[in-house]
């Protein structure tokens, strides 16, 4: 006697999927408030001007390095300007690659999530050399 077990299986996985649709629902409509959404806006340019703020400026947490594209392009909500904060994760290889992106002259692109201020918060960044 054979059996068919090629069409055993996928029936199975249909009663357990079914059986349990409540609970699986359940369970991400709970979960999906408490999961972040990120909404990056990209922009693209050549790094322009550079501002770090000291401990006297009000730092950490004070929008510590900001850097601005040439020609003063706006990033977010009508801001000149996008920051790192040096409590954020990578600040020290973000200031580097921003830095070292200046000094060559090659262009960048950053994504950017505008924080519940309004201000523009750099997410990542890409030199394009």
């Amino acid at each position: 006697m054979v059996m068919q077990w090629v069409g055993f299986m996928p029936q199975i996985r249909r009663r357990f999927a079914w059986r349990y649709r409540s609970a699986i629902l359940g369970s991400l409509c709970a979960f999906a408030p408490y999961m972040p959404a990120y909404s990056y806006t990209s922009v693209q340019g050549y790094v322009g001007v550079t501002e770090v703020i000291g401990s006297s400026g009000g730092a950490p947490g004070n929008f510590d390095f900001r850097i601005h594209l040439t020609g003063d392009s706006v990033i977010c909500n009508n801001q000149v300007w996008a920051y790192v904060n040096t409590t954020d994760v990578n600040y020290s290889s973000m200031v580097a690659n921003i830095l070292a992106a200046k000094a060559a002259g090659w262009p960048i692109t950053m994504a950017i999530t505008q924080t519940s201020s309004g201000y523009c918060q750099l997410s990542w960044l890409q030199i394009s050399y």
